[in-house]
């Protein structure tokens, strides 16, 4: 498909969508006004979304397959030898209110929904929603993750949480930003009573990360206070002139 289609109902699709590389002026752009945005079994089938197509879906959800995006370089427009630009095609899905159901991101990509559900998210994409489902293994570590107020993650990989990378970045609403790696260290018994109810139900080791927690805003909005008075603490410390 090449272009843009606007519908006023649902739409159930059985294929791929794709878009063209050569020009933005036939990109292909859906957008329905009301109604679901649906493939036919996308996981069995293996249906993709790539190369910098865009679905929005204004009053429904998005129930998708795979999502890719597509990055790559270019030489120079003038020619000069070892020089090169990054061409970018971001594929991009919204369902602001309501939910996006896909398998593998990456390369790439943007979620924006009012609920995601993935399973892997890998390569520069960006998934912005009020409640973020991770059941996979692998999250890259130049991901970004929008968690809006109110919200909460979980990520359900119960085996190893090694695939999920320390580095990826969680950003919430009012602007803080916080490292995955900072919620994989942590501890559920550390957490302040006021942010969890039913600390006797999970092991003593048991960490944020993993096994389907729910980590909601307020705990990560508590975090990231804590690591900003511990940066501060740290940077006073090292300018602090001894008395004689």
């Amino acid at each position: 498909m090449a272009g843009s289609l606007t519908y006023d109902g649902p739409i159930i699709m059985q294929g791929s969508i794709t878009s063209p590389s050569w020009t933005q002026e036939f990109e292909s752009n859906i957008r329905l006004t009301k109604g679901d945005f649906k493939f036919i079994n996308p996981l069995e089938n293996k249906y993709k979304i790539e190369n910098g197509a865009k679905i929005i879906v204004d009053n429904g959800n998005a129930v998708v397959g795979n999502i890719y995006g597509r990055k790559y370089r270019v030489e120079d427009k003038d020619g000069r030898v070892g020089i090169f630009q990054i061409q970018e095609h971001r594929t991009s899905i919204s369902a602001p209110n309501g939910k996006i159901i896909a398998e593998d991101i990456v390369n790439t990509v943007s979620l924006d929904a009012d609920s995601i559900m993935v399973l892997n998210v890998e390569q520069d994409s960006i998934l912005s929603a009020r409640e973020i489902l991770f059941y996979g293994g692998k999250l890259t570590f130049d991901c970004i993750i929008k968690l809006k107020e109110s919200g909460s993650i979980r990520f359900f990989e119960t085996f190893s949480i090694q695939g999920l990378s320390g580095d990826a970045i969680i950003e919430l609403e009012n602007g803080k930003k916080i490292r995955l790696f900072d919620l994989k260290t942590k501890k559920i018994k550390d957490l302040p009573d006021e942010l969890i109810s039913n600390k006797e139900n999970y092991s003593k080791d048991a960490t944020l990360v993993g096994n389907g927690f729910t980590i909601t805003y307020d705990m990560l909005d508590y975090l990231s206070k804590k690591q900003e008075t511990h940066q501060k603490s740290n940077w006073s410390s090292k300018f602090r002139f001894s008395k004689k």
